[in-house]
């Protein structure tokens, strides 16, 4: 493995070794083995190699920012803002171990996961408002380059072959998302030096990582995907300029002509991307043909030379050789492809290990803030209250994978305390009224009115006796922005395909999520709803009083009334009745006001949580109290600054 000297990293590159010497001559030899029609479509993310030289199929980038994503279940580790709460190198070096196995088990599944993974990201946290503040680790530089190497080590590994090649995200002065590709990043020499290359220089020049993924938005004026630093300076600190390879992030070389006004259209893009050291294009999803055809047309009126094309099949080929799916011999590319050889060493999982270390991670993570009056430990026999959604849910955020076996705060103590513990969601139960009666549900139809108007005619309905009153939950996020989840199901509202609005999502989230309204209260008294994701209004169908999506207008939305069937207050007031330790949860939904191409407006509680606090409890009184405030925002001082906060009194 490449190592520091004992100078600064600053000063110093990573030493080239004897294996990525083989490994680049390797990589150049195959090169020069393929005609240009073979190298082109190695620049797009999803390249089908070259069968006759022994190069298989492959795919940049398996995102595993804290643990395996978007392939299914997998052990999930607290977000990085609380992994570097806990202030230990080593521990995250670990997690980084875990998670790079786990990355192997996916490797060998039919749809195999990508050994460069896209992780850990290294941008300082310059502002509690950005919207990604929970990817990043912190705002400090040195802790930040510390412990995004030690990650990056943990998913390296120690031996020769590499187990991943981590991916330092985002490549330069990323920190907002509002117009993120539209703005620019203003670093002058001290701040770009002092503040903002350390994240990527200690990892490249320690020869933890291998790969840089650059970012959406300009630096100085120049977009970031073009930044003359990557081969004037990130190139300089590795053993050789091709031992780093360099991926774009999604829908970045449209973003040059599209939004940035840097390029006439994607054959310039491309052109200019090869010529500042990209290797790889995320663009298009799994359709190769336009990078292709952009980069065809670039060599032809002379805008790149055949070398720029040769360099990013180089260091793709590299970065495969280093984690041993690119056989360096005949005999041991003959052999199974994740059949275990000198070039592919044996990985073993070992689940329970791993989730052992998620949990060992989490409870370091967590801060406490204060203790008084000997809050904490409860006693024994004592009766426990939970209050607040967030202590009877476990929350997922767009990089998590699928839960392996959650646990939420409620079921954790019940089963760990000897004593009876109750728990209140207190979240506000209503029944959505039109005319005086409740919405009703059937089991195949979603949500529509109890009656349809008179004046239209009735359709069959062979469901009729199914038909019930339906009861919700309000979680209000702030910001004007709800949710609401049906009592019975416990599934939250959101339309369907076709704009019906059905209780069928099991937690809030995705991309652009589906699962948040707005609640406009007229001059009449009445609320109408909507949908946040697509702006469009709940109505209801003429024919059949179904709620549908589908008018802009909030004059045509269906006005509703609210009528509380349970209140917070009510549901909390029960739950503290005769406790001995009351413990509120507050804290953000991941997916809601703030996260990937949304910055937060304030670190301020939403307006219930508020209300929530406000009901422990009073000083002096028999029950002892605990906050615990669950959150993915990095601030301040007293604002949230990791993974997990508890405040006692």
């Amino acid at each position: 493995m490449a190592s520091v000297p004992s100078t600064s990293w600053l000063e110093t590159r990573a030493i080239l070794d004897a294996s990525d010497v083989e490994r680049l001559e390797h990589a150049r030899a195959l090169v020069r083995a393929m005609d240009i029609e073979e190298k082109l479509p190695f620049l797009h993310q999803h390249s089908p190699g070259v069968e006759r030289l022994g190069i298989g199929p492959f795919s940049t980038g398996t995102e595993a920012l804290h643990g395996v994503a978007w392939r299914g279940p997998a052990v999930t580790y607290p977000q990085p803002v609380g992994l570097a709460a806990t202030w230990d190198a080593d521990l995250l070096e670990a997690v980084g171990e875990q998670i790079a196995r786990e990355v192997r088990v996916h490797h060998g599944h039919e749809q195999p996961a990508s050994l460069n993974v896209w992780a850990p990201v290294v941008n300082p946290l310059r502002h509690p408002l950005w919207g990604r503040n929970e990817e990043g680790l912190s705002e400090d530089p040195l802790l930040n380059a510390r412990l995004g190497s030690a990650i990056a080590r943990g998913l390296r590994g120690a031996g020769p072959v590499w187990a991943t090649v981590p991916t330092l995200k985002h490549f330069l002065g990323y920190s907002h998302e509002v117009d993120r590709a539209a703005t620019s990043s203003e670093l002058s020499p001290r701040v770009l030096h002092e503040y903002e290359l350390p994240g990527f220089e200690e990892a490249l020049a320690s020869g933890a990582a291998g790969a840089v993924m650059l970012s959406y938005n300009f630096a100085n004026g120049v977009p970031a995907h073009l930044s003359p630093l990557v081969n004037d300076h990130l190139r300089h600190l590795v053993g050789d300029p091709d031992l780093l390879f360099v991926v774009s992030d999604a829908g970045a070389p449209t973003n040059l002509f599209s939004i940035q006004g840097a390029c006439a259209d994607l054959t310039e893009a491309v052109a200019a991307m090869l010529r500042a050291g990209v290797d790889s294009f995320t663009d298009h999803d799994r359709d190769s043909g336009p990078t292709i055809r952009a980069a065809r047309a670039a060599l032809e009126a002379s805008l790149i030379q055949e070398r720029h094309i040769d360099q990013a099949v180089v260091r793709q080929l590299v970065l495969r050789a280093r984690t041993g799916e690119l056989p360096m011999s005949p005999s041991a590319a003959s052999t199974a492809p994740n059949s275990p050889s000198a070039d592919r060493p044996a990985y073993t999982f070992d689940r329970e290990a791993a989730t052992a270390l998620s949990e060992q991670v989490a409870a370091r993570a967590a801060v406490l803030l204060k203790h008084d009056n000997a809050a904490l430990p409860a006693r024994s026999g004592s009766t426990i209250a939970v209050l607040g959604y967030l202590g009877g849910t476990v929350l997922q955020d767009w990089y998590s994978g699928d839960l392996v076996d959650p646990v939420p705060l409620d079921v954790a103590l019940a089963a760990e305390h000897d004593g009876p513990v109750r728990s209140a969601a207190c979240l506000d139960v209503i029944q959505l009224l039109v005319d005086g009666a409740p919405l009703t549900r059937t089991s195949a139809d979603g949500l529509r009115l109890s009656e349809r108007p008179s004046d239209v005619p009735r359709l069959p309905d062979a469901r009729a006796g199914s038909i019930d009153p339906v009861n919700l939950e309000v979680l209000d996020h702030g910001h004007g922005v709800l949710s609401l989840r049906e009592l019975r199901t416990g599934l939250w509202l959101a339309p369907d395909g076709y704009g019906y609005v059905r209780a069928s999502s099991e937690r809030i989230g995705g991309w652009s999520v589906q699962e948040t309204f707005r609640a406009l209260r007229g001059p009449d008294g009445q609320t109408r709803l909507q949908h946040v994701a697509s702006g469009c209004w709940v109505r209801s169908e003429r024919q059949t009083g179904k709620l549908i999506l589908g008018t802009s207008d909030p004059a045509d939305a269906l006005p509703l009334t609210w009528h509380a069937i349970s209140t917070r207050e009510e549901q909390a007031r029960r739950a503290v009745d005769g406790a001995d330790l009351v413990i509120a949860v507050v804290g953000n939904e991941p997916h809601v006001n703030g996260r990937e191409t949304e910055d937060r407006t304030s670190l301020a509680l939403s307006d219930p949580d508020r209300r929530l606090v406000e009901l422990l409890p009073e000083p002096g009184s028999r029950a002892r109290t605990a906050l615990l405030l669950v959150s993915s925002v990095k601030g301040h001082r007293d604002l949230p600054v990791g993974g997990r906060l508890i405040s006692l009194s």
